[in-house]
C-alpha cells in the first residue's frame, strides 16, 4: 500500500501512461502502478548507486524486474526524449526540481510532470508559471502532521501564461478551488502558520514589510476558507 503522499501522485497518473519516476527511492510508486495495470511502461531512476541497489532488490521481491527499467543518473539525464509521457519528481526541494527541469528542456514538450516539492513550493510554481507550464491539477496529502502539495503540469510554450498572480504561488492556482476536507485542513494549517508568525512580528515591533505581507497572506487564506 502506498503512503498518502504517493497515493495522491498515483491518482494523478493517467491510465496506460509511460512513467518515469526520478529519485524513485524504493520504487514503490512504479511497483504499485505496474501491478495494478495502470501503466504501460515504468522507468525508475536515482542518482546514487545505493538507492539504485535498493530499487533492484525491492522490484525483484515484487517480481517486476523485467517490467520496470532501473537506471542511474542525474535528474532527467537517464530519460530519452519521447520514451515516456509522464515524469514524476517528488520528495525534493522546489529549487532543485526547477534546476532538474531546466537542465533538460528537450523533455518538456509532450510530457506531463507530477511534482511534489518538500520546500520552496512557491518558488517552483513561479518557475513553472514563467516558463510556460499549464497547471492541470493540484492536490494535498497528509502524512502525520505534515502536508504535501502535488502539482500536475504540462508545458505549453515559453509565451504561455496561466491566469495567475503572485498569491497563487503559495496558495496554489488549482488547489484554492478544491473543496474537499483535506484541502480545507491544509488552508486552516496555513492560516494558523501565517497568523502565528504575524503575532510574533507584531510583538517585536519590527519588520514592517514582513508584517504587511503576512497580513495580506492571512486575509487571502481567510477568503479561501470562507468559500469552503
Amino acid at each position: 500500500m502506498l503512503t498518502p503522499r504517493l497515493q495522491v501522485i498515483a491518482d494523478m497518473v493517467e491510465d496506460q501512461a509511460n512513467v518515469a519516476d526520478i529519485g524513485s527511492d524504493h520504487g514503490y510508486l512504479c511497483i504499485d502502478l505496474m501491478k495494478k495495470g495502470r501503466i504501460q511502461k515504468a522507468v525508475a531512476s536515482d542518482l546514487n548507486a545505493g538507492p539504485v541497489e535498493n530499487l533492484k532488490k525491492t522490484i525483484a521481491v515484487h517480481g517486476l524486474t523485467s517490467s520496470i527499467d532501473i537506471r542511474m543518473g542525474n535528474g532527467l539525464d537517464p530519460i530519452q526524449e519521447g520514451e515516456v509521457d509522464t515524469v514524476v519528481i517528488a520528495g525534493m526541494g522546489g529549487v532543485l526540481i526547477s534546476e532538474i527541469l531546466l537542465a533538460k528542456r528537450s523533455l518538456w514538450k509532450g510530457t506531463t510532470f507530477l511534482l511534489q516539492a518538500m520546500t520552496h513550493r512557491d518558488s517552483l510554481r513561479e518557475f513553472l508559471h514563467h516558463h510556460g507550464f499549464m497547471f492541470i491539477d493540484e492536490a494535498v496529502a497528509i502524512e502525520g502532521k505534515k502536508y504535501y502539495e502535488v502539482m500536475k503540469v504540462r508545458y505549453v510554450d515559453d509565451t504561455h501564461r496561466d491566469m495567475m498572480d503572485t498569491d497563487d504561488y503559495y496558495l496554489g492556482p488549482k488547489l484554492k478551488k478544491k473543496t474537499d476536507e483535506v484541502t480545507k485542513k491544509f488552508y486552516m494549517y496555513l492560516l494558523h502558520k501565517y497568523s502565528t508568525i504575524l503575532k510574533a512580528v507584531n510583538e517585536s515591533g519590527r519588520n514592517v514589510e514582513q508584517r504587511e505581507l503576512l497580513e495580506h497572506q492571512v486575509s487571502k487564506v481567510e477568503a479561501i476558507l470562507a468559500c469552503l
